[in-house]
């Protein structure tokens, strides 16, 4: 147990000196969550403070140097185990409260920090108002692989980090924790890009194009507010583009061979790449066998092989001419579709 203690200790001189700590165990779980809040927008604000961030992380994932505690035996590591009442043995109450909302500190503010995938229950850092679609069993919020079709399924939303998320969303634009907006809305981009892996690689490249502009100075206030702008403006754009593709009466695999064949996520969908995909969408579906998902590997070679040609015949008709494109992107979008097709089969979904 002294270690521990010493941990904390540590924890206490170098991520908040000079933050009064006093309040802490009387304050209630929204007071907490706001304090929460301005500590790792103080974290964030400094490439000083932001080595920290690392430092506090690094003790609860792993055995951190100068502490002989292995992270299976460390009591505080784990976020959701504060959502139990239980005694740490040997600390007293108020340090338990600390340990608690130090541990969350570490968790919220790498997530923030990375600005990649790490998805959560909102609920327990800024408020249960945000999350009416989380998901209430903790397991899921960590757990790496899961279902895309029943993610994907009407009753099963993919994420609560999405624009229809309204509550969240504004939350995201009038909050005074510029930094800590920045880090939600990677969290929204990659969303939508993971969605899209499963989906559409054109529009899993246009997503993760944005991470080009993630190299900003959080140390600039300005650069934090135009980075939640441009997100917006991009995942605004992105359901755009799928509100046209339906409207142009596509379905979700219809408007992601457009896209292929466009090579580019920001066409306006001109009729003859429409028509084309249409008649290649059709060619392929008839040509794949009753044996798909088990298909072996040779066998599905030889599949691809036959629909490459067959689609080859089409697009000369319509003039889409493959071989005149720079690296032949187009070509490459248009093999991870019939991967896609041919493994997951997800197109069965609608918008």
């Amino acid at each position: 147990m002294k270690d521990v203690k010493v941990l904390l200790n540590d924890i206490k001189e170098r991520i908040f000196n000079g933050v009064d700590l006093g309040g802490l165990p009387q304050m209630t779980d929204s007071e907490r969550r706001e304090f929460l809040l301005q500590q790792t927008e103080r974290l964030l604000s400094t490439q000083e403070n932001r080595q920290l961030v690392k430092w506090l992380n690094d003790l609860f994932i792993k055995k951190h140097k100068g502490y002989e505690m292995p992270v299976e035996d460390n009591p505080l590591w784990f976020p959701y185990s504060f959502t139990f009442n239980s005694k740490i043995e040997g600390l007293t109450d108020d340090e338990i409260i600390f340990a608690r909302f130090a541990v969350r500190l570490a968790y919220f503010t790498y997530c923030m920090y990375t600005r990649f995938g790490y998805p959560f229950n909102v609920s327990v850092f800024i408020g249960e108002e945000m999350d009416d679609r989380a998901i209430d069993d903790d397991d899921e919020e960590i757990e790496v692989e899961y279902d895309y079709k029943e993610r994907l399924a009407e009753d099963a939303p993919e994420s609560i980090f999405t624009l229809d998320n309204t509550p969240l969303t504004d939350w995201i634009k009038l909050t005074p924790y510029k930094r800590v907006a920045v880090g939600m809305m990677s969290l929204m981009i990659s969303t939508a890009g993971e969605k899209a892996a499963k989906l559409n690689s054109v529009e899993q490249d246009y997503y993760f194009r944005f991470y080009g502009f993630s190299g900003i100075d959080l140390d600039n206030p300005v650069e934090c507010y135009d980075y939640v702008r441009i997100g917006f403006e991009t995942l605004e754009r992105g359901m755009e583009h799928l509100q046209e593709a339906k409207e142009r009466g596509l379905d979700r695999e219809g408007g992601s061979i457009v896209d292929a064949l466009c090579c580019n996520y920001s066409h306006d969908y001109p009729q003859k790449y429409v028509e084309c995909a249409r008649a290649i969408q059709q060619i392929a579906t008839q040509m794949l066998p009753e044996d798909s998902e088990t298909m072996s590997t040779e066998k599905r070679s030889d599949w691809v092989h036959e629909v490459i040609n067959a689609i080859d015949d089409e697009l000369m008709k319509f003039d889409i001419d493959l071989d005149t494109r720079e690296y032949n992107l187009c070509l490459n979008y248009l093999l991870d579709w019939l991967d896609l097709k041919y493994n997951a089969k997800m197109y069965e979904s609608e918008f």
